[in-house]
């Protein structure tokens, strides 16, 4: 019988540091993932003209290191688009500090870069200060750039258009012409 005690008690033993290792895995990646900001927050609001694909979230950068995340995003009275974030209270966000709407990656992931501003610039944003729009700047539209071709296209007929677009795919996908 002792044999049997010893069989059930290494499958046991096994299972729970299986399940220890599981729960720091499982912890870690949930903090990875949430993208908390440690210690304590400042809040700010930022003004600008668009932000397409900011959500909450996202993270608020200064120097390309991640300080912050946004809280919330809404509409003003002029329809702008207002940004709520916090920003760990280590970091001093200045009068004149400029904010842009970044692209993060190449699925369309955005943060906002926080670019400070100058020495000797206005006094420190308080607790609870905001950005005007004046200092920001919205992401890269790529509608904009395609719509800057309308011009073009509309002196072309279709057969030329036709042509241009398979020329501009195949030099896109790296083929040539044969």
């Amino acid at each position: 019988m002792g044999g049997r005690d010893g069989g059930i008690a290494k499958p046991l033993i096994g299972f729970g540091v299986f399940a220890i290792v599981a729960a720091l895995v499982t912890v870690t990646m949930w903090n990875t993932l949430a993208h908390s900001v440690s210690g304590g927050v400042h809040s700010y609001s930022a003004t600008f003209t668009d932000v397409q694909g900011l959500r909450d979230g996202d993270d608020i950068r200064i120097a390309g290191v991640r300080v912050g995340k946004v809280t919330g995003i809404g509409l003003d009275a002029r329809q702008h688009a207002v940004v709520r974030f916090v920003v760990q209270r280590g970091q001093t966000i200045l009068g004149d500090t400029k904010a842009l709407v970044r692209y993060q990656n190449l699925i369309g992931q955005r943060y906002i870069a926080l670019q400070p501003g100058t020495k000797g610039s206005p006094a420190p944003l308080a607790d609870g200060g905001a950005l005007p729009i004046e200092q920001t700047e919205p992401s890269f539209d790529i509608s904009g750039l395609l719509n800057g071709f309308r011009p073009l296209f509309q002196t072309l007929d279709a057969a030329q258009v036709n042509d241009l677009s398979n020329t501009l795919v195949q030099a896109l996908q790296g083929m040539r012409r044969r």
